[in-house]
């Protein structure tokens, strides 16, 4: 029995590394991607700060069941935001496109690093 168990253990293993070995993107996924990229990443914050600010209002007006089936959107908002900032930083076309386009995202990650590196110094004077 325990070694019928680790050959299909060792089975499913090699089946999931042979699936997909170039990690790519299916076309919904890019598409998905290509979409959401466009949007800037605060319109979720905003869209689950309104979330909140309109369950409040709901509440206080007596409207407990719409108050709590608004309220609930503010977290999907917020995973969407993550998503979003995620797909800007690490998306399909980071690793789809050619040696140009490498550059271009070691670039883009530089910048990032450098901000953050401000960021941190602006922090530090804050205190």
């Amino acid at each position: 029995m325990a070694i019928d168990l680790k050959s299909e253990v060792k089975d499913l293993k090699e089946m999931v590394e042979n699936t997909n070995p170039e990690r790519k993107e299916g076309p919904v996924a890019k598409a998905i991607e290509e979409q959401t990229s466009r949007l800037p990443s605060d319109l979720f914050l905003w869209a689950s700060l309104g979330a909140m600010a309109g369950a409040l209002t709901l509440k206080l007006l007596k409207k407990d069941h719409l108050a709590l089936f608004i309220g609930q959107w503010a977290a999907p908002f917020l995973l969407l935001g993550v998503y979003n900032k995620i797909v800007k930083l690490e998306g399909h076309d980071r690793t789809d496109h050619g040696e140009n386009d490498n550059v271009n995202a070691k670039a883009v990650t530089e910048s990032i690093k450098s901000e953050r590196k401000k960021s941190e110094r602006k922090k530090s004077y804050a205190y």
